[in-house]
């Protein structure tokens, strides 16, 4: 059954109960990374020396991912020196979450003292340059989820100004592409509601309005960590080209074999950006 849309006061003490709970089974050192792996993109986590992981069924009020691809697992560990939480899954607001519980796990990574967080997605190359499989930074969303309650989270003056994603983090993931001779593409990420896949219209509409890719989450989480003041950084894997950029019909089980065999270059990529080159 999904939570309804809570109170303020009722919201705040369901974040408290979570963390509580994790702090109860282990610490978590104030220069974690949090990493949040998309859809087919799970396998991640085996990389990573585990000193507890959860079901997400087993921390309080935590929502559980319904979406096949979304391990529904959250993880503290370390790769090499670098302490590390994994958010193995998430839940989307076309799986008729509110806004508050897409972004629950932000609010704990908030509340757990984590201040850098990377985001991955599975996302449709709308850019005809993309190919299937290509990994792309996202240097800026455009926000086509009309939701209102995302407006919990204000606007900051100074987002307009710098952007909602970290300048200095997103040159560590490019530069560390560059080094591992990995191709980074850079675009502009539509994030959309879903859950149907777009129309031809429709993506012709993204195009116009200068989207690279388009997927259906991703928006809500990096508007509540930058609200928040976390330094956020997000790259796509490209597991299909959009509606009428390919006449191939979509669907989420092309998504997932295109994470798998994307899983090596992806995997050993997001190690040498939390391992070898964050240098905070």
């Amino acid at each position: 059954m999904l939570l309804a849309k809570p109170n303020g006061d009722n919201y705040k003490k369901k974040v408290a109960d979570a963390v509580k709970h994790i702090h109860s089974h282990c610490d978590v050192p104030k220069n974690t990374v949090a990493i949040v792996l998309g859809s087919g993109l799970g396998a991640f986590a085996s990389r990573v020396k585990v000193y507890h992981s959860f079901k997400t069924s087993e921390i309080p009020h935590f929502p559980t991912p319904s979406v096949e691809g979304h391990g529904g697992r959250v993880t503290f560990g370390t790769l090499g020196d670098r302490p590390v939480a994994l958010i193995e899954g998430r839940v989307h607001l076309y799986e008729g979450w509110p806004v508050e519980w897409v972004t629950f796990y932000v609010e704990i990574l908030r509340q757990l003292g984590i201040k850098v967080l990377i985001l991955t997605n599975s996302a449709g190359g709308i850019n005809p340059d993309f190919n299937v499989g290509d990994l792309c930074l996202i240097r800026d969303h455009i926000n086509f989820m009309f939701e209102t309650r995302l407006n919990r989270y204000g606007m900051e003056p100074r987002l307009r100004h710098v952007g909602f994603y970290d300048k200095d983090l997103s040159e560590v993931i490019y530069r560390t592409a560059n080094e591992c001779k990995i191709t980074l593409r850079q675009g502009v990420y539509a994030g959309v509601k879903g859950p149907c896949y777009e129309t031809k219209a429709e993506i012709r509409m993204l195009q116009a309005c200068g989207a690279d890719l388009v997927g259906m989450s991703t928006v809500p989480e990096v508007v509540a960590a930058n609200f928040h003041h976390m330094r956020v950084a997000a790259v796509s894997l490209v597991t299909n080209k959009a509606t009428g950029i390919s006449e191939c019909k979509l669907s989420h089980d092309d998504v997932k074999k295109t994470a798998e065999s994307a899983r090596e270059k992806f995997d050993y990529f997001l190690e040498m950006v939390i391992n070898k080159h964050l240098a905070w």
